[in-house]
């Protein structure tokens, strides 16, 4: 199972990555943040895989987002068109001070999202950062997009954040 993670920034819900079934989400979201599921306000998929998406289209009160290169090749593929029918393009779009960053390698259109914590610049990377392991190793899954684009695209994060939540691993 992924990382999911929830951001909430000005009273506005971002749940990424959403890696458990709509039901179990709904009770960690209640647990673990005291949030209810249906106040979530953005879904937004680092990437199109299953296990990033599971149950997408039952958030049916949020707005979908995912990077274009992603929906394009969903949309060729012809599977999950109402998924693709709903899922708009995050490229260009801010969060009010958390801002997607193309991050390919694991796909064409692994996208993750910048955001300042307490421990300075952020990212919740997805799969372009597999595991802490991955990362200090600067190397992609076995199922990566391009192996040598996922080094360079781990050499980045390494200058610019500080905090990182993987795709498949706690925060590091």
């Amino acid at each position: 199972r992924c990382s999911s993670v929830l951001l909430e920034n000005e009273r506005k819900q971002i749940l990424i990555d959403p890696g458990v079934s709509y039901d179990e989400m709904k009770i960690l979201l209640d647990e673990r943040c005291g949030k209810k599921i249906e106040d979530i306000d953005y879904v937004f998929f680092t990437h199109l895989h299953g296990d990033h998406r599971v149950d997408a289209l039952k958030y049916e009160n949020a707005v979908l987002y995912a990077n274009s290169l992603e929906i394009q090749e969903l949309r060729m593929s012809g599977e999950e068109k109402e998924l693709a029918a709903r899922l708009l393009p995050v490229n260009d779009v801010s969060f009010s001070g958390v801002r997607p960053v193309w991050l390919p390698g694991h796909t064409r259109g692994c996208t993750g999202l910048a955001f300042e914590s307490k421990y300075g610049p952020s990212l919740v990377a997805g799969d372009s950062v597999m595991t802490e392991d991955f990362f200090l190793r600067e190397t992609g899954y076995f199922n990566s997009w391009d192996f040598d684009v996922t080094t360079e695209t781990i050499q980045g994060i390494k200058q610019k954040y500080r905090l990182i939540i993987p795709g498949h691993d706690i925060f590091f």
